[in-house]
């Protein structure tokens, strides 16, 4: 009888964990074929067309491309390539449309990251508690709405997880093939983000615990060791050859990616602590699972396993070190919400033991709970999910640019400056591309994603007629911009436009000029015929 009633309560979890992980990929790729402006959309957009590039350009695996490339091949030192060439992969047979880099990420990578956590929960806590811990992972603000936009992070999230989930194994069963994994894992993580080896303070606490002060000469360990470094530092010395000759940088080398050291009493870390309450209280835990994470932060957990806290420790170490990072980059902190999500899984689950409370209230309020959460969540996500107001003219603005040049002519795209950038954080780093003549100049995707064109990114500090005019004979053969009124700000520009080159579409929209060489000018001045190549209209 006893056999009878395990294998219907395991029959009744595996039903419960697929249902829910079907509902979590159904969640996700609700309207995954939206515009992919809004929040953080320029991480989107270029991840987007370092995947077309490839589809485009040949899929040589080691030479990602962008589209903000000037009058260069467009070679990028960025993250290891893998999401961005899989999804290239994917283009093949379904072609190229965002939906797929982002129902990628909704399908396989969360359901896999689903997966490993309920594995990983059970094996440290129990299984009630590794049930929960999916439904949070699954419903929670910044999971959900992370794991369906066109970007790396949750693969790098989930080579994190799988890390160290194959390493406790290894060090409970002595699995040289779980070894194997968490070595594969990591290098992954470590490549795709360096911030990822913060993994080697829980790694090594797990070691610890296994062998003590014999690990040092466990040559596993070592092996483990080169193994996890020989492929960042192999694809970052690639990366940065690709910057050194090429000019193009995602942030590693030439741009703000950078180790720093702040002082306590600079403005950053009030900035990062308050940021970092918001998205843990609201979007990780939905403020109402709260008391459920401090209780399951503190309760002991079954043989004293502190991985999850020595993990935060280290997550947290690196925040010490890459602060502006962790500010202005949300998605950075996706790998806390496996913390965050077993954690109050292990609250709820001994909510649900308590004597005072079970059986007759605990179910009860536990599913009040859930709804609550997943409730506030949706709440939350809904609000990121929100296109912007004017979404809608700017995809017709790319379309429009799309028609009216052809796609082998370099563009110039102007956009206004950030204004909501800190002085301290040193504007200057988001120029991330760097001309053949030493000019640093902007690196914004969306505009050239949406025209399906490449060339010169500019904001509105870096244009003047006569470097519009050197841009001009570098190879840029058209201007345009989504904000016609820095041209009303700069009539200096707004004069030469006009003067020197033939507008092909000036609306209160946007403005696309045709930049003509001078014997364009000329014919055009004495009423001839215009010379040169002309436009498609």
């Amino acid at each position: 009888m006893n056999g009878a009633d395990g294998s219907g309560r395991v029959r009744n979890a595996s039903l419960l964990l697929f249902l829910l992980i079907v509902c979590g990929v159904a969640a996700r790729l609700y309207h995954i074929t939206d515009s992919m402006l809004g929040p953080y959309d320029w991480r989107f957009f270029d991840t987007a067309a370092v995947a077309r590039n490839f589809y485009e350009g040949g899929m040589h695996f080691l030479y990602p491309k962008v589209d903000w490339r000037g009058n260069s091949p467009g070679y990028v030192d960025s993250e290891f390539p893998l999401y961005t060439y899989s999804v290239a992969i994917l283009y093949h047979p379904l072609g190229v449309h965002e939906w797929v880099g982002r129902a990628f990420n909704a399908v396989v990578i969360y359901g896999l990251s689903a997966l490993v956590l309920l594995r990983l929960v059970r094996r440290l806590f129990d299984a009630r508690a590794a049930l929960l811990a999916v439904f949070f992972y699954s419903f929670t603000s910044t999971s959900f709405y992370f794991t369906r936009t066109f970007q790396p992070d949750p693969l790098m999230a989930f080579c994190q997880l799988a890390s160290v989930y194959s390493f406790l194994v290894w060090t409970e069963e002595g699995r040289p093939r779980s070894l194997v994994l968490s070595t594969v894992a990591l290098a992954l993580a470590a490549a795709l983000k360096p911030i990822s080896l913060c993994l080697g303070l829980p790694l090594l606490y797990l070691a610890w615990r296994k062998f003590g002060w014999r690990l040092i000469h466990k040559p596993s360990l070592w092996l483990f060791t080169a193994g996890v470094f020989s492929l960042p530092v192999l694809w970052y010395w690639h990366s940065y050859t690709l910057w050194k000759l090429y000019g193009n940088s995602f942030g590693m080398f030439g741009g703000w990616i950078r180790l720093e050291f702040f002082p306590p009493t600079d403005w950053i870390w009030r900035s990062l602590s308050r940021a970092l309450v918001e998205r843990i209280l609201g979007k990780m835990v939905a403020v109402i699972g709260f008391p459920f994470l401090v209780m399951g932060i503190f309760r002991k957990p079954p043989g004293g396993n502190y991985v999850l806290h020595w993990w935060a420790a280290g997550f947290f170490a690196s925040m010490l070190l890459t602060p502006a990072l962790h500010r202005a980059h949300e998605y950075y902190q996706l790998p806390l919400v496996f913390l965050t999500s077993a954690w109050m899984a292990r609250g709820a689950s001994w909510f649900w033991e308590t004597p005072r409370l079970a059986p007759r209230y605990a179910p009860a309020l536990l599913a009040v709970f859930c709804a609550g959460v997943t409730a506030f969540s949706f709440l939350l996500a809904s609000i990121l999910m929100t296109p912007m107001s004017d979404a809608g003219k700017h995809v017709a603005f790319g379309q429009r640019v799309e028609q009216l040049t052809e796609p082998d002519k370099l563009m110039v795209f102007v956009k206004p400056r950030l204004p909501f950038i800190k002085p301290q954080l040193h504007y200057e780093r988001l120029y991330q591309h760097r001309t053949a003549q030493g000019e640093r100049l902007l690196c914004d995707p969306v505009d050239f994603y949406l025209s399906h064109r490449k060339g010169f990114s500019l904001d509105d500090s870096l244009l003047t007629a006569d470097f519009l005019e050197i841009l001009r004979r570098r190879g840029a053969r058209y201007f345009a911009t989504f904000y016609p009124q820095l041209l009303k700000e700069n009539p200096q520009v707004q004069a030469a436009l006009e003067r020197d080159y033939t507008p092909l579409e000036v609306t209160a929209q946007w403005a696309i000029y045709r930049l003509d060489d001078p014997a364009e000018r000329a014919g055009r001045s004495s009423g001839g015929p215009s010379q040169g190549s002309p436009g498609p209209f």
